[in-house]
């Protein structure tokens, strides 16, 4: 599994950090050696999960984790077509 954590820090101050929300990105076994699929779920600061969605067809060995990280976000923001 990778968490991303959404985090706020007021003027640059890592003391007065608040954590916005995180989202969970979980292999869930579908894919193959080469492509994965994974469950996404969104969590707000509240702890509600506001958005469960999937990404199918990830290249794991052509492409970063940080192309997985933008699929996942545009996954969230288009599902549905609004947060």
């Amino acid at each position: 599994m990778v968490r991303i954590t959404i985090e706020i820090m007021p003027q640059g101050s890592r003391e007065n950090r608040k954590v916005l929300g995180h989202v969970d990105i979980i292999n869930d076994g579908t894919g193959t050696q080469t492509i994965g699929n994974y469950s996404i779920t969104a969590v707000s600061k509240n702890g509600k999960v506001f958005r469960k969605c999937r990404v199918e067809g990830y290249r794991r060995k052509a492409d970063s984790i940080w192309k997985l990280m933008k699929l996942v976000f545009d996954t969230i923001v288009d599902y549905k077509g609004k947060i």
